[in-house]
């Protein structure tokens, strides 16, 4: 029975590899070496990857500097003694009778180079991958193979292996070219045996950008001349035809993104002279960015909270996406300058959205990580969910949620808490919308609730929002300010 050897680079997905490893380790196929690349990563140390790993049998771990996928694949490889190579990335996984159904295929069929699978999307999207099956002609055109295929580790040998020059993308697209151009056949069995993990990728978010799109092609063209003159008149069409779709595809996403662009500066203009010349919202204030800047270099500098009573049963949750991040430094000073201090402030950021973890955090938000506020990357949460993480991880704490977007004034969670303190049970809040109270007590009747900026009391634990229609438009108008102001 040859070896297979299966190839695992993986950067920042500790949290997914021993998953990964594990599908692979539930093989049916019996001689198999497991060799995971640690390619620098950021978010575990080589001590902690090493221990989550520890348990596995015929598993290797190579720890090296950050260089990219395509040299991870390559040094795997290299200290690989399989006679077949499965590469898989550290967050995907395989079914148990893959490798055994691959190998089968290779060994009966000398002339298949290359065997792949139907595939499945999973995790946060569950759907299947619509791959057509490749031929040499629709190769050309664009890739149809996932990474994730069995090959002949001597067929490899023969290739320039997984090249830089497509560092930006499409490295397995430029390696089944190769195999195609040793004559070698593909070979698709009808079946799922791969799973793959549906997340927003940089490096799949940059190759479908039309430059970067355009530049693949290229390459690949001028890397395999001779195949592309062989079928170019069956290729021709069908590329640019691909190309024109991915430029539309791009023009389109450009224009929504200069329409949100103008809505969101207009908006802002109008609310800035709705509030500072005619008073529209006197509810409203507006903080001179400048002068709080200045603040929080003195607060930075002083690097103390002065001695200010500490709630420790009290938890402050906020979220934030990445076109928030360069303002959000206003909304932690405030919390962290609060006329009390709770045991935790954390900010639960979605992985998808923060992919390199802290590296996609701007330094002046992490700077406060020295005065205490904590970071949390967890599945990509929404508006309506944001409070669950925190739930989850506290269902003994008291929780305060703030949003990303608001300077809170210094008796802001001072006032929450006294008036939590009256009424434990109950859902305390600043700010609502003509929020009815389904009392549960005695009283009969609901109790409509007032719109202030003052607290008010909400005692009751079952809350919904009235369509009150004397002033629905008024309250949608308030509500799409506070969300943006």
């Amino acid at each position: 029975m040859k070896k297979v050897s299966v190839i695992i680079p993986c950067y920042n997905q500790s949290e997914y590899i021993f998953d990964t490893v594990k599908s692979v380790e539930d093989s049916t196929y019996e001689n198999i070496e497991i060799i995971v690349i640690n390619d620098g990563s950021t978010d575990i140390s080589t001590e902690n990857l090493d221990n989550i790993l520890k348990n596995f049998e015929n598993l290797k771990i190579i720890h090296k500097k950050n260089s990219g996928v395509c040299e991870s694949r390559n040094k795997g490889i290299d200290e690989a003694k399989g006679d077949y190579i499965l590469p898989l990335d550290g967050d995907d996984k395989i079914a148990p009778t893959y490798i055994e159904k691959a190998v089968k295929i290779l060994e009966e069929n000398p002339d298949v180079g290359i065997v792949y699978c139907d595939a499945e999307y999973f995790g946060k999207i569950q759907k299947k991958l619509k791959t057509e099956p490749a031929t040499t002609e629709n190769m050309l055109i664009q890739n149809r193979i996932f990474s994730t295929a069995l090959y002949r580790k001597s067929d490899f040998l023969k290739t320039e292996g997984y090249r830089n020059e497509m560092l930006i993308g499409c490295e397995d697209w430029d390696l089944w070219l190769s195999f195609i151009e040793q004559g070698k056949q593909i070979y698709k069995i009808p079946e799922t045996l791969f799973f793959y993990r549906k997340q927003e990728n940089l490096r799949t978010q940059k190759s479908i950008k039309f430059l970067n799109y355009f530049k693949i092609r290229k390459r690949i063209i001028s890397l395999h001349k001779n195949l592309y003159k062989k079928y170019f008149w069956q290729v021709i069409c069908p590329m640019i035809f691909c190309i024109l779709k991915n430029l539309g595809y791009n023009i389109l996403k450009f224009l929504k993104f200069l329409f949100f662009k103008i809505k969101k500066f207009i908006r802002r203009i109008y609310f800035k002279i709705a509030i500072k010349y005619f008073n529209l919202y006197p509810n409203i204030k507006r903080i001179d960015k400048n002068q709080k800047q200045k603040e929080i270099k003195n607060f930075l500098n002083n690097k103390s909270f002065g001695n200010k009573k500490v709630l420790n049963d009290i938890i402050i949750s906020l979220t934030s996406i990445p076109d928030r991040m360069y303002d959000i430094h206003f909304t932690i000073f405030s919390l962290l300058t609060q006329s009390v201090k709770p045991e935790k402030i954390i900010l639960y950021l979605g992985k998808e959205k923060f992919s390199n973890g802290e590296k996609d955090i701007p330094e002046n938000v992490l700077i406060f990580k020295n005065f205490g506020l904590e970071f949390r990357f967890v599945e990509d949460i929404r508006s309506f969910t944001k409070l669950v993480p925190a739930l989850e991880e506290f269902p003994d704490k008291t929780i305060v949620t703030a949003d990303d977007d608001i300077f809170y004034e210094k008796d802001w969670l001072k006032n929450l808490i006294e008036t939590h303190k009256k009424y434990p049970k109950d859902i305390i809040v600043h700010k609502h919308l003509n929020v009815i109270c389904h009392c549960e007590d005695d009283r009969s009747e609901d109790v409509a609730i007032a719109k202030s900026l003052d607290m008010n009391e909400i005692t009751t634990s079952k809350l919904s929002v009235s369509p009150r229609n004397d002033n629905n438009k008024l309250q949608k108008k308030e509500r799409k300010l506070y969300e943006k102001i």
